[in-house]
C-alpha cells in the first residue's frame, strides 16, 4: 500500500490532557471520521479486565497471576484457542503484575506456547486480538500501563501463526518517535520528521521566563545551550480498523518534552501500518500546547500561521460562524462538520465559551454535548491555516433550529 504522509498543525491553547484507554471499556466499534464528516472506519476498545487467579492450569509457578483471557483462533487452524495473559504477583496489595507472558492453549490439542514480553510489567494489562497483518489470522495485542509520571503503557503484539511466536511490535517500536528537535534562537522550538525530513518551527515564549532560569536562552533570546527535544513512549496505542478492511492499523498518542519532563511542548499522534517488516506511519498530526497570543508557526507544509487570539468580552460583531453538527468531542474541543465560514472546523473551548440552547438560550455544559448535536457556532476573528483550522469558540449555540443565535447570544448577561 501506498504511504500516505499527512503532517498535520494543530494549535492548542493551554495544557493538552490525553485520556487513557479505559480497562472496562465496552467492545461495541466506535466510529471514525474523514475530515468531510463521513465514517471511514471504525476503532475497538479494549476488553474487560478479568480478576486476577492462579496461573498452575498453563503450567506457571504459584507466584503468578492469570491477568486476563480471550477466546479466538490466533493459530490460524480454524478452531478458537484460549489466550492467557499472565503475571508474577507484586508484593504489594497494588493491581500491578511484572515478568508478562502470554499463553495460547491450543483449541485443537490443548498444547501450551507461552511467548514471555520482554523487561514487560505495570499496571491493569489487558488483551486484544485482531489481525493486524492481513492474513486473516487474530494477533494477540497487550497493553499495559507503566506507573511512570509521564503516564505512558507497554505496547506489544504477537503473533501465533506459524511453528514459532513472534513479536510483531514492542519495546522499540512502542519508544520509538518520527520527530525530533531542539531549541534555536528567537524562543522557538525547531522539530524535524526523521522519517522525510520535512521541519516544524514553533515558538515557546510564553516559557521565556523558565528558560532564562534554566541558562537555555539570554534575554535577546539566543540560544544559550543546546537542548534536545525529548519524547516519550506511547501514552496510549488503539487498535483501529481505518478503512473497514479486517486488517488493523494502530493510532497512537505521544508527548513531546522541552528542557524536562514536565516541560510539555506538544502531542503527536501518529497513525501505524504493519507492512510485513516494519510499522509504517500513515499520517501525523502535530499538536502544540505551549503556544501564546503572538507566537508563530511554520508548518510542514503550507504558509506560516499564527495561533488563535484570546477573545476578549463582546466580540461577537467581529467573529465567523459554521453551523453544522457536531462529529468529535475531546478534552475542550469540539470538531463541527457543516457550512459556514468553515465547512469543518476544530474549537478550543474555554471558562469564556458561552454554550446555551436554541430554545431558550439556558445555558449548556461542555459535558452535556455530544456527538450528532447541531450546533451555531461563533468563533475567530482568527483561525489557523492547518487542516481542518482550529479557533476559539466565542459562542455555541445548540439545537435545531438555531434561527436568531446572535441575538440571543447578545442578550446572555456578562457577555457584551
Amino acid at each position: 500500500m501506498k504511504k500516505i504522509k499527512v503532517l498535520i498543525v494543530a494549535i492548542i491553547l493551554g495544557s493538552f490532557i490525553t485520556p487513557m484507554l479505559p480497562v472496562n471499556a465496552s467492545v461495541i466499534p466506535k466510529p471514525v471520521y474523514n475530515s468531510n464528516g463521513q465514517v471511514v472506519g471504525a476503532t475497538k476498545a479494549l476488553p474487560t479486565l478479568l480478576p486476577a487467579i492462579a496461573a498452575t492450569e498453563i503450567n506457571l509457578p504459584d507466584d503468578y497471576n492469570i491477568l486476563d483471557t480471550l477466546e479466538v483462533d490466533v493459530t490460524g487452524d480454524g478452531i478458537a484457542d484460549k489466550i492467557y495473559l499472565a503475571g508474577h504477583k507484586m508484593p504489594s496489595n497494588l493491581p500491578a503484575a511484572k515478568d508478562l507472558s502470554v499463553t495460547v492453549k491450543s483449541g485443537a490439542d490443548e498444547s501450551l506456547t507461552t511467548y514471555w514480553l520482554d523487561k514487560v510489567g505495570g499496571y491493569q494489562p489487558h488483551l486484544f486480538a485482531g489481525d493486524f497483518t492481513g492474513d486473516k489470522i487474530a494477533d494477540v495485542y497487550v497493553e499495559t500501563a507503566s506507573g511512570g509520571s509521564g503516564g505512558w503503557s507497554y505496547h506489544n503484539i504477537v503473533s501465533f501463526n506459524g511453528s514459532e511466536p513472534r513479536e510483531l511490535f514492542g519495546i522499540k517500536d512502542n519508544n520509538a518517535n518520527n520527530i525530533s528537535g531542539k531549541f534555536i534562537d528567537g524562543w522557538k522550538v525547531a522539530l524535524t520528521d526523521t522519517t522525510d525530513g520535512t521541519t516544524l518551527t514553533i515558538g515557546v515564549s510564553a516559557r521565556r521566563e523558565d528558560y532564562l532560569r534554566l541558562g537555555i536562552y539570554d534575554k535577546e533570546g539566543k540560544v544559550q545551550k543546546e537542548t534536545q527535544i525529548m519524547s516519550a513512549p506511547f501514552i496510549k496505542l488503539e487498535p483501529i480498523d481505518i478503512d473497514n478492511d479486517g486488517v488493523y492499523e494502530l493510532k497512537g498518542m505521544q508527548s513531546l518534552s522541552g528542557a524536562y519532563r514536565a516541560d510539555r511542548l506538544a502531542e503527536v499522534e501518529t497513525t501505524l501500518k504493519y507492512t510485513g517488516t516494519n510499522w509504517q506511519s500513515q499520517s501525523t498530526l502535530i499538536m502544540a500546547s505551549s503556544m501564546t497570543c503572538g507566537d508563530s508557526i511554520n508548518a510542514f507544509a503550507g504558509e506560516s500561521v499564527t495561533n488563535v487570539a484570546n477573545q476578549t468580552d463582546g466580540e461577537i460583531a467581529n467573529s465567523i460562524s459554521s453551523k453544522g453538527e457536531i462529529k468529535e468531542i475531546n478534552s475542550k474541543q469540539i470538531r463541527i462538520v457543516g457550512e459556514g465560514s468553515y465547512k469543518d472546523i476544530v474549537l478550543n473551548i474555554n471558562d469564556t465559551t458561552n454554550i446555551v440552547s436554541a430554545e431558550n438560550v439556558t445555558p449548556i455544559e461542555f459535558q452535556d454535548l455530544k456527538p450528532g448535536d447541531p450546533v451555531t457556532a461563533y468563533y475567530g476573528p482568527m483561525v489557523t491555516k492547518s487542516m481542518p483550522p482550529q479557533g476559539n469558540a466565542i459562542a455555541l449555540i445548540v439545537g435545531s433550529p438555531a434561527k436568531g443565535s446572535e441575538g440571543m447570544y447578545k442578550s446572555f448577561p456578562n457577555k457584551l
